[in-house]
């Protein structure tokens, strides 16, 4: 050991010489002192004047406050941590800096207001290495991210999102009536509801069952949120470690064949796509969008930037995204499970708007504030990402006079500002009136807007806010509107003591999306002439589903409905024609369904009239012999040469037997419908009343003034269902209210009118599909001679 001699002034050390002999221990300890000293003056050196650190709880030396976070449900150490600092703390975790934003209004201070700086994404190696730094979630601010949340954007406009609306619904129908069959199974039921809805979206591939391509879904997802889970592997501690070779690093090997296991899958989803479109099948997908995109660059077009690899990747890895839908749906069965007082009201709510003879839609929405309310109290109060996705400040930054420093890791915890006390009094309070009711800080106006789950903190804020937020928030309200539509939700009891169960009210697992632990309730259906509604829907969603796959673009609709290819020769395998059949027939039996989900088909643009004429003609025809006309012009680019062939039974409207090289313009009538199809009828009800008037000889004053009387009753009628149409925002092609009920109310009318005469009930159905045979006629330029009389 050797000596040190300290040699000093006589008032420090006396009148004699001191020697200190320095041991190791009190080596360590100036060492110690002189690290817990150097980020006080160095802060004090580089700080901006009259800046403050941010204040934040006290950690130990090198591994800082590693300790005192737990590893599971570190959101409920994070608010302790705000409660007692305030909304800004600063802790530290293996010397990197970590900021705890605890209130909304600092959130968008720095990551909306000052998203420049706040936009950068802290990398991990080990997601590095499985998605092959492919993941726009986690990429870093730079250009690679600005193409590819360029190129989403495009994808994700309002107009391409309504095209989804259909496969929403036929999701949402199927959710009921697997829920009402087997309630334990919920968890998969919602899990699969938004693992179809990504296969929809992203390749246009229909997933009617659990089995195959949604197992590996499911397996690719949990892989993601379990490499995303802070300390699951320690490379994302020391970076270094990704440099070992993978001989001696078991975790890499791992890694590397799981992303190989991933990247196989996006491109086998990717190829059927591409199959599909060779062989003609035309559903709307982001795979298609972008084979389109590639197809117009490789011919001198302008494309967006973007590779066949990078595409199939961003496509790919956006099924992890799906993974937020399912965890908000099963808090808010847990929600209604602690509250089912709530449930009844959001009962009450729909069943006032919508009523027990049609089906939702999202046209009913605005009017639904109770149940927008009940989901936005579910949001807060039972986050997906309780304490968000890290956000990386990208250079210094000064915010209310505390200094931010650049590489920082930027948490917006969702946990705490759900709960902050100044925006939600009494913040551990499940209630949802705090956003419809008018002294609490959270209520908006207008009520037919707000409240809403658009721009929460479920889809993070600033520029790295969720591209598919507005496909995720209709998921949500889609299936809550149809279970609050079709069920009755309640507390299971005990078997033994028969007493109601109350699940916990925070018993959920860990990850990156959190979803509660199963629990226990009660859901039964709310009645069988609901649930049969339900079930003809989804079986009436398959047949227009198929009639957008396969028949959308084809030259010979009727062919293609049969199973036959665009030329009447090349067999497509679709399965037995005789289920066709069936469908078609479903729909003749469903007119109120078929014309509630064609409506919906026609004003997204996924469906035009022609297609669902020849489902008309099919209802109406006692066989399915291929029709053939006369010759005449068909829109598009060349004219179609058909043969003539005459029926003895009836004439049918025009059906589109030709074989033509270029594809066929289809009229895509949109909101215009509605009038047209609303003028029919008001024209149809005055040639009924006038044709009751010509065959009576007692042409009275009075007779003549009940025939003016009944003409104006339609007209008046005709008039409120046209302002009805005009008032729905959606501008449905024939809602139920304002269309099949308002039909058969004007074919009362001049019926009544007409002198109460006894003439034969008209149904709804055979209403609807004469005035889409007389649609087809002018769209097709036949005078009305040409028909004659239609239905059966």
């Amino acid at each position: 050991m050797s000596n040190i001699t300290f040699s000093g002034p006589s008032f420090l050390l006396g009148d004699r010489e001191a020697s200190l002999e320095l041991t190791p221990k009190i080596l360590g300890a100036a060492l110690l002192a002189a690290l817990l000293l150097l980020p006080v003056l160095w802060h004090s050196k580089t700080a901006p004047p009259g800046t403050k650190p941010v204040p934040g709880p006290k950690g130990l030396p090198l591994i800082g406050n590693l300790l005192d976070i737990p590893k599971k449900h570190a959101w409920l150490k994070y608010r302790e941590y705000i409660e007692e600092h305030g909304p800004i703390v600063r802790i530290k975790l293996m010397g990197q800096e970590h900021i705890l934003l605890g209130s909304e209004a600092v959130v968008d201070d720095l990551l909306k207001s000052r998203g420049g700086i706040y936009s950068g994404r802290p990398q991990t190696q080990a997601c590095s290495i499985l998605t092959q730094d492919q993941h726009v979630l986690m990429m870093p601010a730079g250009e690679p991210l600005r193409v590819r949340r360029r190129f989403l954007s495009q994808l994700l406009t309002r107009g391409a999102v309504s095209q989804y609306e259909p496969y929403q619904w036929l999701e949402a129908y199927r959710l009921v009536v697997e829920m009402v069959r087997d309630p334990s199974d919920y968890q998969g039921l919602i899990e699969h509801f938004s693992v179809a809805m990504g296969s929809r979206i992203l390749f246009g591939q229909a997933m009617p069952d659990r089995s195959g391509l949604q197992k590996e879904v499911i397996k690719i997802g949990h892989t993601f949120e379990a490499v995303l889970t802070p300390g699951a592997f320690l490379v994302d501690v020391l970076p270094w470690m990704r440099h070992l070779p993978d001989l001696v690093a078991p975790w890499k090997r791992w890694l590397k064949r799981m992303s190989r296991r991933d990247e196989a899958f996006y491109y086998r989803m990717w190829e059927r796509t591409k199959a599909d479109l060779d062989e003609g099948r035309d559903a709307p997908s982001w795979a298609r969008l972008c084979l389109e995109d590639m197809k117009r660059a490789a011919v001198g077009g302008k494309g967006m930037g973007i590779t066949e690899h990078e595409a199939v990747h961003l496509i790919g890895v956006t099924y992890t995204a799906f993974g937020t839908t399912p965890a908000n749906m099963l808090s808010l069965l847990l929600g209604m499970t602690r509250h089912p007082e709530w449930w009844l009201r959001m009962q009450a709510e729909i069943d006032d708007v919508v009523g027990a003879e049609r089906l939702p839609t999202l046209a009913d929405l605005p009017r639904l504030p109770v149940l927008r309310a009940v989901l936005s109290e579910i949001t807060r109060l039972w986050p997906v990402t309780p304490d968000g996705v890290p956000h990386e400040l990208t250079q210094d930054d000064v915010y209310k006079g505390y200094r931010l420093k650049a590489g920082s890791v930027i948490h917006y915890v969702t946990w705490a500002c759900g709960r902050d006390p100044e925006m939600y009094p009494e913040p551990d309070t499940f209630n949802p009136g705090r956003w419809i009711d008018p002294s609490f800080p959270t209520y908006k106006e207008p009520l037919t807007e707000f409240p809403t789950l658009m721009n929460t903190l479920m889809f993070g804020k600033g520029r790295r806010q969720c591209p598919g937020m507005i496909v995720g928030v209709r998921n949500v309200y889609v299936q809550t509107m149809m279970l609050v539509w079709a069920c009755d939700l309640g507390r299971a009891r005990d078997e033994v003591t028969g007493e109601e169960i109350v699940p916990p009210l925070y018993d959920y697992g860990a990850g990156f999306n959190v979803a509660p632990n199963p629990f226990k309730f009660d859901l039964k259906p709310r009645g069988a002439g609901r649930m049969r509604m339900v079930e003809a829907a989804v079986l009436v969603s398959e047949v227009l589903d198929h009639l957008v796959r396969h028949c959308r673009n084809a030259t010979n609709v009727n062919h293609c409905l049969l199973g036959l290819g665009a030329n009447g020769l090349d067999q497509i395998r679709l399965g037995d024609p005789p289920l066709l059949k069936r469908y078609i027939n479903l729909i003749a039996r469903h007119d109120t369904i078929g014309l509630h989900l064609i409506s919906i088909h026609v004003r997204v643009g996924l469906l035009h009239l022609a297609p669902l004429a020849t489902i008309s003609i099919f209802r109406s025809s006692r066989s399915q012999k291929q029709l053939q006309l006369a010759p005449e012009r068909i829109p598009g680019e060349q004219v179609c040469q058909p043969v003539e062939e005459q029926h003895a039974v009836r004439p049918f409207p025009p059906t589109l037997t030709t074989r033509c090289a270029h594809r066929v313009k289809k009229p895509h009538l949109g909101p215009v419908l509605p009038a047209i199809l609303l003028g029919h009828v008001r024209s149809h009800a005055h040639e009924r009343v006038d044709a009751h008037a010509a065959g009576d000889e007692n042409h009275t004053p009075q007779h003549v003034r009940r025939r003016r009387d009944a003409r104006g009753r339609v007209d008046e009628a005709a008039a409120d269902a046209d302002l009805e149409l005009r008032a729905d925002d959606s501008r449905l092609l024939l809602p139920v209210r304002a269309g099949l009920l308002r039909i058969q109310f004007l074919v009362r009318v001049f019926v009544a009118g007409a002198g109460g005469s006894a003439l034969p009930q008209v149904s709804r159905g055979r209403v609807f599909w004469r005035l889409l045979h007389r649609e087809l006629q002018v769209r097709w330029g036949r005078g009305a001679g040409a028909l004659g009389p239609a239905g059966r």
